[in-house]
């Protein structure tokens, strides 16, 4: 059976406070443009290896890679937070997708997609559907990224322990839609799996421009 945190209570989680936590509240007005950040290009395989809970969340295996701020990463792995984690604008979207990357030389590189309540999303039923199932399945992980690859770039943390920091995190704010029908049976195996807020300590948000 799989030990599950305990998002309730998360001043029991292990943690020495330091000031680049994740995830934070956006606020658009303070984004400041950088014509030095590069485009996003992210070109993943069609065939998932499996997906588990970890405890933390829903979690799927997929190969790919990214050429993410002029450098190229390979995507790790692909989980699901709902509520959403950050926020912009004081908006608290229903879920947020994170794709995990990282570089060779060790650094992580988080793209954020959220989700809002709306028209059912075709993918995300097929992640739920192969949970816990180890076969490999065809899947476009794609079907859950925006087509509009904008972002907002800000140096952070990993959101569950051990809560590493010295991740680069690419919030897409152009939302994507799930049903109700499927935020609830995400809900069923996690009411709640969002880490709370943290400050910013006044560090810099940027966007290309």
């Amino acid at each position: 059976m799989v030990t599950k945190f305990d998002f309730d209570h998360q001043e029991t989680w292990p943690f020495q406070m330091r000031e680049r936590q994740s995830p934070i509240a956006i606020q658009t007005k303070d984004i400041i443009s950088d014509s030095s950040l590069g485009a996003m290009n992210l070109q993943y395989s069609g065939q998932a290896r499996k997906v588990v809970d970890t405890g933390m969340g829903i979690q799927g295996e997929l190969t790919g890679t990214a050429l993410i701020n002029h450098r190229l990463f390979e995507l790790q792995q692909f989980h699901f937070h709902a509520p959403a984690e950050h926020t912009i604008d004081d908006v608290h979207y229903d879920a947020e997708l994170h794709l995990v990357h990282k570089r060779k030389v060790g650094s992580f590189a988080v793209v954020a997609v959220f989700f809002q309540v709306g028209a059912a999303n075709a993918a995300f039923d097929k992640v739920l559907d192969h949970l816990g199932d180890d076969a490999e399945f065809t899947f476009d992980l794609l079907q859950l990224v925006p087509n509009d690859l904008a972002y907002y770039h800000y140096l952070g943390s990993l959101t569950t322990p051990p809560l590493s920091e010295n991740v680069e995190w690419y919030i897409l704010p152009a939302p994507l839609t799930l049903s109700q029908a499927q935020l609830d049976r995400f809900h069923e195996i996690y009411p709640r799996n969002n880490r709370d807020i943290q400050p910013t300590f006044e560090r810099s948000i940027v966007k290309p421009g």
